[in-house]
């Protein structure tokens, strides 16, 4: 501390400085502080997002499994289905064309009452 003429105004900025430098020191620490925060996130939201990654691959790959079993079954019951009918036409051709027709018949009165 200088002592002058004007001792009162020398502390006071004495006194100022030192509260500056302070106040710096607090800045700079909470500087670091908010960085060491800002990584600690960065690396919880990487991690979370390599985490939702996994998920979503497992996820689609359920979901490709399941359309792929889900067509292949479609298809084998399809082909059954269209066996059954063949299978049918040949064992009684003359009720497939009754039931054909009558099935023709009602979608024709239907369709005409629509126009």
């Amino acid at each position: 501390m200088n002592i002058d003429q004007n001792g009162k105004v020398t502390d006071a900025v004495e006194d100022a400085s030192d509260r500056l430098r302070e106040a710096a020191a607090h800045a700079e620490d909470g500087r670091e502080e908010v960085g060491q925060a800002a990584r600690r996130l960065g690396r919880k939201a990487r991690v979370q997002a390599r985490m939702a990654k996994r998920r979503i691959a497992h996820a689609a790959e359920n979901a490709r499994e399941h359309l792929a079993e889900t067509g292949e079954m479609t298809r084998r019951r399809l082909h059954q289905g269209r066996a059954q009918v063949q299978e049918g036409v040949r064992e009684r051709p003359f009720g497939a064309m009754a039931i054909a027709a009558g099935v023709g018949l009602a979608l024709g009165a239907l369709l005409s009452r629509r126009h």
